[in-house]
């Protein structure tokens, strides 16, 4: 309501955040993760969890939608260009460097991180606060305010469905 009366969002958006008739809670399930060992090796038992929560179809996923399209160009290519999307762009990576750059140097080192527990360990503040800078010396095509999209974000995080992965720093 506010950020409609300030002028921030226009009438459209505020109907796209708050229309909540056709909505359902979330309906949160478990994914095992089977992959995960020990430090010697042997499968994990009980395997750990995350808990999977996606927010399509409930009532906080416009504004969620409304946040993540708002930065979704803090993340593109030219800003990041090394960020990989997915395995699939990893192993396309180094079947780039297979093709152009083999035999590597004896000394050369391939790494290949495995994150633990990403969500858990990421400081959400923290987050806000580098979208928040980042936000305002790169604005979104939309013209919304940099307060109004943070504040988009930390409600939808608030609400556990936005989660804060790859696509923050």
């Amino acid at each position: 309501d506010k950020n409609l009366e300030n002028g921030n969002i226009t009438d459209d958006m505020y109907k796209f955040v708050t229309n909540v008739s056709n909505t359902r809670p979330a309906n949160p399930k478990p994914l095992y993760k089977t992959h995960k060992d020990d430090e010697d090796g042997n499968m994990l038992k009980p395997p750990p969890i995350r808990l999977i929560q996606a927010a399509c179809g409930t009532p906080v996923h416009p504004m969620s939608k409304v946040g993540q399209k708002s930065i979704e160009h803090l993340t593109s290519e030219q800003e990041l260009p090394r960020r990989n999307k997915s395995t699939k762009a990893v192993l396309k990576r180094i079947i780039f460097i297979n093709e152009n750059f083999a035999p590597l140097k004896e000394e050369s080192i391939l790494v290949f991180p495995d994150i633990k527990a990403m969500y858990p360990n990421v400081d959400k503040e923290e987050a806000l606060e580098i979208i928040k800078e980042k936000h305002e010396n790169n604005p979104n095509e939309f013209g919304l305010p940099t307060d109004c999209v943070v504040e988009a974000l930390a409600t939808c995080n608030e609400c556990n469905c936005l989660q804060f992965n790859g696509k923050y720093y």
